[in-house]
């Protein structure tokens, strides 16, 4: 409807994750940028880094910083390597510029 309110759909969703807590399922999603999932990671028992972005140093530092476990595809080429690669360096800590949980621009 190209109202562009990220902010509301923000709120829907920690209120659908929010939901889904309280009943007891654990929830999951892909995380595309920087920005969101430290608005929701949270709330999520899992969460997933496709193959176009397994590759990015900047995923790997998000996923070293979220509050749940990260798993990450294969590459774009198929192979593993890749994914392995991405996995030891989320292992390790990471400072990078972000966002907190409340909204302010921060090293974390």
């Amino acid at each position: 409807d190209c109202t562009f309110d990220i902010n509301e759909g923000l709120r829907i969703a920690r209120r659908l994750l929010l939901t889904i807590n309280d009943s007891g399922l654990p929830t999951a999603g892909e995380f595309l940028d920087m920005i969101t999932p430290q608005y929701v990671a949270d709330l999520m028992s899992w969460g997933a880094i496709g193959a176009r972005t397994t590759e990015s140093q900047v995923h790997r530092e998000l996923s070293s910083g979220l509050s749940c476990p990260v798993g990450f595809k294969n590459g774009t080429d198929g192979t593993i390597k890749v994914a392995i690669d991405a996995i030891n360096a989320a292992g390790s800590p990471h400072c990078f510029l972000s966002v907190t949980k409340w909204g302010h621009s921060a090293i974390v």
